[in-house]
């Protein structure tokens, strides 16, 4: 089981990292962030580190009550993946990382909750690579990110 350890990961003593601007409010879904949503889905190959995963599906729904962008499973093994569409701006990126967090540590609980192994595990996909603070929050907090052709948002 892939247990984060953080008790005894090396410390992090690099500089503080600001924490991303929340949007006080949200715009429906852009065209290009469904299109990598439904990509992403029909694209499991690309998280074969994860799992051997059929296709996955968007909007899968959590105990928690939120909505995951894509969720691959195969019955033992569970992936979630939130999607940032290449409009995303580097505050929204950040966010995502930390949504990644949340969708995880669900994914385990309702692992836990129903006694089955917690195998579990939540990735960033974006066509647009991460920035500077992005990448060393991301590394910092364990988060893989995953980027993705431009093309699987048309």
């Amino acid at each position: 089981m892939d247990v984060l350890d953080a008790a005894h990961a090396t410390p992090d003593e690099g500089s503080p990292i600001d924490l991303p601007a929340i949007p006080t409010a949200y715009r429906p879904e852009s065209a290009a962030h469904t299109a990598l949503k439904a990509w992403v889905a029909a694209h499991s190959e690309w998280f074969e580190d994860y799992g051997a995963f059929e296709a996955g599906v968007n909007e899968h729904r959590l105990s928690s009550g939120d909505s995951l962008d894509v969720y691959f499973t195969n019955g033992r093994e569970s992936l979630a993946v939130e999607v940032k569409a290449s409009n995303a701006s580097d505050s929204e990126l950040m966010r995502g990382i930390y949504q990644a967090i949340k969708y995880r540590a669900v994914l385990r609980a309702e692992c836990i909750a129903l006694r089955k192994p917690a195998l579990c595990d939540a990735v960033l996909v974006s066509t647009r690579p991460l920035g500077k603070a992005g990448r060393a929050l991301a590394k910092r907090l364990h988060v893989d990110f995953v980027r993705v052709p431009s093309g699987a948002e048309k």
